[in-house]
């Protein structure tokens, strides 16, 4: 089961795993019992030190790879299975999430409804929260619909792609440098940004994955303190309008779009007293493309007193 090399099929899925003992069957599972079965499945197990890697050996499906390497992140263990994967879109899902069973089968139709449009780069659809239960896009139709400009989308309908609810084109992803190495919040976020700005999406609104948010090693339960670097996007924002490779066409609703994410990185200097380094991505934001009520917001938390 430990090797290097992956089978060809339509997609292989990318399950990063850390000391996921306590769920990562689950999340194998809900891949194995997909109605679309023209699948490999890579589970990168991130230098675990519990039973992780015994669990995952105990399925005898041939389409399981397990590979084990030393705890680098779970960026590098997403980027090692996309690099040894063979398949022409790779699909993600966290070792505690899961899917409904008709996600493949529905993202493989969608990509067939919109084979005319050569550039889309990821297909991503809704998920549900757990236990909260919560949907982001069930006031759309169901239908699957064709993403342009993928900011302004996410502008629109406060909703963007999630780790576990992602497909994307193996050859853009490997392109354009992958998953950041090193981050540990918000890694997929600039990934999704810079898929953004090199080609269009597919959005299917329904809630095909689950989200699970229990977990204490959830993104959501770290604590505030852990996750105030400046998010990568921010550099990759930089970096890209600097090298002029942001579409013309989507400059302004990108602006917005990171004006937004930021807004939140500057309330949760706020909260921790770094009112400082507040101010400045504050100042940046302000000149940027940004609605005027953040502006408005953003001069009150900085300049209020108390």
């Amino acid at each position: 089961m430990e090797k290097e090399q992956v089978g060809f099929s339509t997609f292989t899925v990318i399950i990063p795993c850390f000391n996921g003992e306590a769920f990562v069957a689950r999340s194998i599972d809900s891949v194995l019992k997909q109605t679309y079965q023209d699948l490999c499945l890579i589970v990168v197990d991130d230098g675990s030190t519990d039973n992780s890697a015994e669990i995952i050996r105990g399925y005898q499906d041939p389409r399981i790879n397990l590979i084990q390497q030393e705890n680098k992140g779970v960026s590098a263990a997403r980027n090692y299975g996309a690099k040894i994967a063979r398949s022409p879109w790779i699909a993600f899902l966290d070792a505690d999430d899961e899917w409904k069973d008709t996600f493949l089968q529905e993202v493989f139709e969608a990509i067939n409804v919109f084979s005319n449009q050569k550039d889309v780069v990821a297909v991503f659809t809704d998920y549900t929260s757990m236990p909260a239960v919560s949907t982001g896009l069930n006031h759309l139709a169901q239908e699957p619909i064709f993403i342009d400009d993928y900011f302004r989308f996410v502008l629109a309908h406060r909703r963007s792609m999630s780790s576990s609810s992602a497909v994307v084109r193996r050859s853009i992803l490997l392109s354009g440098g992958g998953f950041p190495v090193g981050v540990t919040h918000g890694e997929d976020v600039d990934t999704w940004t810079r898929l953004g700005w090199s080609g269009k999406f597919i959005c299917i609104p329904k809630p095909l994955a689950i989200y699970h948010t229990s977990n204490v090693g959830s993104a959501t339960k770290m604590p505030l303190k852990y996750r105030t670097a400046t998010p990568q996007l921010w550099f990759s924002y930089k970096e890209w309008s600097m090298d002029n490779r942001i579409p013309s066409n989507q400059f302004n609703t990108s602006e917005r779009y990171i004006a937004h994410r930021m807004f939140w990185h500057i309330i949760d200097l706020i909260d921790i007293g770094q009112k400082k380094e507040a101010r400045f991505f504050a100042n940046k934001i302000i000149r940027m493309e940004s609605p005027t009520l953040m502006k408005y917001l953003l001069n009150f938390f900085l300049y209020a007193p108390g």
